[in-house]
């Protein structure tokens, strides 16, 4: 882990009026908010917060969507105290929305079936997170967060960041994240991954990752995850979610967000941004890259992965897995872009991703 980061990558800034690709080294950008970000696609929302609008829309219909059906467009809305959410059914067959999760049973609302073109409404009083969930297909979820009173000379700040899985046939493990200063970094392309680094894309360990950035001065707060989260289609039937929220607090000096999480079907895959500056107020979504730490060589066998790998995936294996370092497959360390999956072994197409991998969405809520 590095104290001290210049990075040189390129990365796309979606607007509502265009696509750019960024050379960092040249530009900063103030259009969404400072700071320099690597491998991800910025979306900054711009957004009434007393009303919005979802749309339930089917699959295929929605850049949101990927893969889910149906899907709630956005997955993730922010509104102010009192707000109110709209949710307009534009699939084809009636759907229903239940506040809460599957597993806690009922919320604080069910729309019962919308039809086709109608929508349902629901006025939001309470500061907090509220996810919710398609009574038809219960693995499909969104999430509203009502932002309480802020003020900008607050010394903290809290953030709820919802991570999801887009890849469709890619578990990763449970997500860490860190809020820290701008001269703390977890890892840059090109170069060196450290052994922290080595053990959590390796071997899906962010225990000694975790532990040492807890322990530096530049870091204000450090989340993890418990579960891995599996693509949304959960080709394993694992019943486990694709996405998950987390509560982070972030300091005036400290005000940088960095993820990792191991691509659990890979050799030394992950998933991460690095340094992300957080949003003054309202919400942002990144989508990060898939990057390859080059500490193994991808043989792609499941003897050379982690042991969940099969089961995560759905796929049957007489290979254990392995959950530590095979000094035989070293390779020389410096993290590149994945090159992604070559079908070499025991992993095929269905394995694969395009980026970006996982989407993420950070709310200011206190």
């Amino acid at each position: 882990m590095s104290i001290h980061k210049v990075r040189h990558a390129a990365y796309f800034i979606t607007t509502q009026t265009n696509i750019m690709l960024v050379d960092t080294t040249k530009i900063v950008l103030a259009l969404v908010f400072a700071g320099v970000v690597t491998g991800v696609v910025i979306s900054a929302a711009v957004a009434d917060h007393a009303v919005a609008t979802v749309s339930i829309t089917q699959s295929g219909l929605d850049s949101e969507c990927g893969d889910v059906y149906p899907c709630f467009s956005p997955s993730t809305v922010t509104i102010d105290i009192g707000g109110e959410i709209t949710w307009l059914n534009n699939d084809a067959v009636p759907r229903a929305i239940i506040g809460g999760m599957p597993s806690n049973g009922l919320g604080s609302f069910n729309s019962g079936p919308i039809p086709p073109g109608s929508e349902f409404s629901f006025k939001f009083e309470v500061p907090g997170i509220y996810p919710y969930y398609s009574a038809e297909n219960p693995h499909v979820v969104g999430t509203v967060i009502v932002q309480s009173v802020k003020s900008a000379s607050q010394d903290t700040s809290e953030y709820a960041v919802t991570i999801t899985n887009i890849m469709p046939g890619q578990p990763i493990t449970p997500p860490l994240l860190v809020t820290h200063s701008e001269d703390v970094s977890i890892f840059t392309v090109g170069e060196k991954a450290d052994a922290l680094l080595q053990q959590l894309a390796e071997n899906g360990n962010f225990g000694p990752l975790k532990s040492s950035l807890t322990e530096l001065e530049g870091v204000h707060d450090v989340v993890n995850g418990t579960a891995i989260l599996v693509p949304a289609t959960d080709p394993g039937n694992t019943g486990i979610g694709y996405t998950e929220i987390f509560i982070i607090n972030a300091g005036k000096a400290k005000s940088y967000l960095s993820f990792v999480s191991m691509l659990v079907c890979t050799n030394d895959g992950f998933v991460g941004i690095d340094g992300v500056q957080l949003p003054s107020g309202g919400t942002v979504t990144l989508y990060a890259d898939v990057y390859d730490a080059q500490t193994e060589e991808n043989t792609e066998d499941f003897a050379d992965m982690v042991p969940l790998c099969p089961q995560a995936i759905g796929v049957s294996s007489t290979d254990t897995g392995t959950d530590t370092t095979d000094v035989t497959l070293a390779e020389n360390g410096i993290v590149i872009p994945h090159p992604g999956i070559a079908s070499i072994a025991d992993l095929t197409h269905a394995n694969a991703w395009t980026n970006p991998a996982v989407k993420i969405v950070i709310a200011r809520i206190g």
